[in-house]
């Protein structure tokens, strides 16, 4: 492959380099006609004359070949240290960790667990699992109480050297490190890193502390190829159980192991005598080791009862229930295989006058070895720092190598200040989604409220089972799936204490979304007429719905681009549409204007560059969006199917510019008619009279005025 050397850039000094922003491009499309390097001077790499330009002795690659191992270790730290017990932290890490070990990992996983506060110690050497007695011995041996103060970096090394221990290297193995985060005791993260980095390991950390630095754990998770995680212990009280399947799901990356889908994962708080119901349903490729569980907060637990599709009921007085009582949690292993279908649940507090904190989460394993199971991830991504904080959600669904379309997919933000964010994300091409039915479901998100820890759950659902393959493969199973998808920290003045962050989420600083998708349905020369049809964008970035679009117009792409002073297209000249009365987010709007020459054109066959931007209610303009071109005069006419269906579903006359009236035309053909006629008849008189004799001089000069008639 040639070498790289340049970047297309906008110094017009060098046209062997300057970007041509006029081309229909993709990336012209989606990047506002800026230029490639533009965009990669925007990044986090290079933003601020970050990693300046540098000599490089040696460019040639230097490729390192690692085998995969069949073995596949983790090792488990907690913190066990004082802090730990503020909150019920470290209970919250036991429900979680002990669901993990006895329900989460399949056989054949070598799994150790580190206990650490001031200093760490290996309290389940590394052991391959095998039996539910094995794996109960090691959930039994989880720290109960917290004391002492909190060395993270003890932690680590000791994690390390079990890992050395049991196969001669840590690497590519996982540590997990369960903790509040805050360092009280030497060695710190930053005393080991050196040790780690060259240790190999691949280290995700789950923390605790909502509210205070978490940089240093999140370096160290980054650094080492592994995750961050944040549970803030607010509306999803099982986020750290997702979290360890999340990490398990990386450690089975390649490794032919099939890791529990988490089909629910649901939280709430019920008042006395109160209940929360829910459903998930088992599709074709699960079913397999179905456990519920249950966890609560209160001294007295709940009353909880699960209903199969059959209508069999479980609940405490079977044996496929259990219950916890120190750990606070209650278990209904489902036998064998479970049903297919939907499944139900209620969780009632009958007893507790205190508000009852309770979650429901649901792990099923394959039902089927041949048969892939879908698989959910995705993230929270800050695009930029500076204000306003714009923000993008992720979320990715495979079966196997291959994407699935058609899903509902919802994403619910935990903020550090107000109530949990719940939206839907799209798969449509438009917005924050660079790709059209490609398995990634995107959405902006810009309700921030306060600086802090914000994390994200996400959760897909096939309820009407319209999910398709990206390919011809055999068709996917009806399905539903919930995970954590990690946690993203945000910092800014603007949002520095609760007041000023209050006024921030009241005020409107955000405009609508760019539009990406403008394009050019139908145009008439005749007419001087042209119908564009976009997405439309939403306010706040893809939220509700704007206000107005502005629709602007020049003669080249130069003049759009560089915003100068364009003419703006009237609301008078929309001969069908409304410029004034934007739809929803999400909706398509097709709209038909008549175009007079611009004021700068010279004559009326030229082409002419369009843009359209939206505007919201508090005056905040989009960026423009991609530019189209139409040569009324100059090019053929364009009728797209596109077209051609929105006036089949109208019913409505394809739209063109004045026409003649019914009237005037019914008398125009009459009055031709007429004439036709009379000439007609005057003609056979003239001729029959010849013959009769009755006409007979100046034969031949009329001769010439009859062929002339």
């Amino acid at each position: 492959m040639p070498q790289i050397t340049e970047f297309c850039n906008d110094d017009k000094s060098n046209p062997r380099r300057v970007h041509n922003y006029e081309s229909p491009s993709r990336h012209n499309r989606l990047c506002g006609s800026r230029s490639t390097w533009s965009v990669i001077a925007e990044s986090p790499d290079f933003v601020n004359g970050a990693n300046p330009a540098r000599d490089v002795a040696d460019t040639r690659p230097v490729f390192k070949i690692v085998r995969l191992t069949t073995t596949r270790r983790m090792v488990l730290a907690l913190d066990a240290s004082n802090s730990m017990e503020e909150e019920n932290k470290l209970r919250r890490a036991r429900q979680a960790a002990t669901s993990f070990i006895e329900d989460g990992l399949h056989d054949d996983v070598s799994l150790g667990v580190v206990s650490f506060s001031h200093e760490a110690k290996l309290i389940s050497p590394i052991q391959k699992l095998r039996t539910q007695r094995e794996r109960r011995s090691i959930s039994s041996r989880l720290p109960a109480g917290g004391e002492g103060d909190t060395s993270l970096g003890a932690a680590v090394l000791k994690a390390i050297e079990a890992l050395k221990q049991h196969d001669q290297n840590a690497t590519d193995a996982f540590v997990v490190v369960i903790t509040d985060g805050t360092e009280t005791s030497k060695p710190t993260l930053m005393d080991v890193m050196p040790n780690v980095t060259a240790a190999g390991a691949v280290i995700s950390i789950i923390s605790f502390n909502a509210q205070g630095d978490n940089s240093n754990l999140k370096h160290l998770a980054l650094s080492t190829g592994g995750r961050f995680y944040l549970d803030t212990n607010k509306g999803d009280a099982a986020s750290t159980l997702s979290a360890l399947m999340s990490v398990y799901r990386l450690l089975d990356s390649g490794s032919g192991l099939r890791v529990p889908r988490q089909v629910l994962n649901h939280g709430q708080t019920l008042k006395i005598h109160s209940t929360m119901t829910g459903s998930f349903r088992i599709d074709p490729s699960i079913g397999n080791r179905t456990t519920v569980i249950f966890t609560y907060n209160t001294l007295d637990a709940p009353d909880v009862v699960v209903i199969s599709p059959s209508g069999r009921k479980y609940t405490s007085i079977y044996p496929e229930y259990s219950l916890d009582q120190g750990l606070k949690k209650i278990k209904i292993q489902i036998p064998q295989t479970a049903e297919l279908g939907i499944w139900t649940y209620e969780v009632t507090n009958n007893q507790d006058p205190s508000n009852m904190k309770v979650s429901a989460t649901v792990l099923s394993s394959e039902r089927n070895s041949l048969l892939s199971i879908p698989h959910l991830s995705g993230s929270l991504i800050i695009t930029n720092t500076s204000w306003p904080i714009k923000a993008a959600i992720y979320a990715e669904v495979m079966q196997g190598t291959h994407p699935l379309t058609g899903l509902k997919v919802k994403a619910t933000v935990l903020r550090p200040l107000g109530d949990a964010i719940e939206l839907d994300l799209y798969d449509a091409g438009t917005g924050a989604d660079i790709e059209r039915d490609d398995g990634i479901y995107s959405r902006f998100f810009t309700r921030f409220s306060e600086s802090g820890r914000y994390s994200l759950v996400l959760s897909v659902e096939d309820k009407a089972g319209v999910a398709k393959l990206s390919s011809n493969f055999d068709p996917v199973p009806l399905f539903l799936e919930s995970t954590f998808a990690g946690s993203v920290h945000v910092e800014h003045p603007k949002l520095s204490n609760v007041l000023e962050g209050l006024r921030v989420a009241e005020a409107d600083f955000y405009p609508p979304m760019r539009i990406t998708d403008l394009r050019v349905v139908h145009t008439s020369g005749q007419n001087k007429t042209v119908t564009l049809a976009w997405t439309a964008p939403g306010d706040d970035g893809d939220f509700d719905q704007a206000t107005e679009y502005i629709v602007v117009w020049g003669s080249n792409a130069e003049d759009l681009i560089r915003k100068v002073d364009l003419p703006v297209v009237p609301r008078s000249a929309v001969i069908e549409g409304d410029l004034g009365k934007p739809r929803p987010f999400g909706q398509t709007e097709m709209m038909t204007l008549r175009l007079d020459n611009p004021s700068n054109s010279q004559s009326g066959s030229t082409a002419q560059v369009l843009a359209v931007l939206a505007v919201d209610e508090a005056g905040n303009k989009a960026e423009l969006s991609n530019l189209v071109t139409v040569g009324l005069g100059v090019a053929p006419d364009v009728t797209t199917p596109e077209f051609l269906a929105e006036v089949k579903k109208r019913k409505k006359p394809l739209p063109s510019g004045p026409r003649v009236s019914n009237l005037a035309l019914a008398v125009t053909v009459g009055l031709s008619g007429s004439l036709l006629l009379l000439t007609f008849l005057g003609t056979l008189l003239v001729q029959l009279l010849v013959q009769a004799g009755f006409i007979r001089k100046n034969n031949s000069q009329w001769e010439k005025k009859s062929a002339i008639v």
